[in-house]
């Protein structure tokens, strides 16, 4: 019921609860930030260049916690 972005759409919603959410965006960066504050809770499907910066940030994040 929230609302992120004025063009954010419910694309899809799964049968587990899920939603998948589209919208426009103008840059990344900010993005990936939002995207992390959601932890495991979020997956990003595309634009692939996000999903990557979000696994490169996370792979990060893990290596800080594992010693």
């Amino acid at each position: 019921n929230l609302r992120y972005h004025p063009s954010q759409q419910v694309a899809e919603e799964g049968p587990d609860g899920s939603i998948t959410l589209q919208f426009a965006v103008c840059g990344l960066l900010e993005l990936q930030s939002w995207i992390l504050q959601w932890g495991t809770q979020v997956e990003v499907l595309e634009p692939a260049e996000l999903r990557e910066k979000v696994r490169q940030a996370a792979l990060e994040i893990a290596g800080r916690y594992s010693s």
